[in-house]
């Protein structure tokens, strides 16, 4: 999906034992080599990932989705996993209590 990029964060695995691991959902197929950053090293790096962290969601977004007339469902996709909380999690237990 095409989808525009301004040279923001690259997002690659840490070996941080106390973070979760988490799930690629998109990766650069090709790469902006501008502004002094280094030919190679964009591509195949995590354009968007997701993962649990405390009791919450958390997706990341490394490209732009959001712009006007970028793939903006990607966005809504995000949001929409992210709402749906951890089970067990605060969202979980705000619900039991109906709020």
């Amino acid at each position: 999906v095409p989808v525009q990029y301004n040279q923001g964060p690259l997002l690659v695995p840490d070996d941080e034992a106390d973070l979760p691991g988490y799930e690629v959902l998109a990766v650069f197929e090709t790469e902006v080599a501008r502004k002094g950053a280094q030919p190679g090293s964009m591509t195949g790096t995590h354009a968007i990932i997701r993962s649990l962290f405390g009791c919450g969601r958390v997706m990341c977004y490394s490209p732009h989705p959001e712009v006007t007339g970028g793939p903006n469902g990607l966005i809504a996709a995000g949001v929409r996993w992210a709402g749906e909380g951890r089970p067990g999690g605060r969202a979980d237990a705000a619900a039991a209590e109906g709020r």
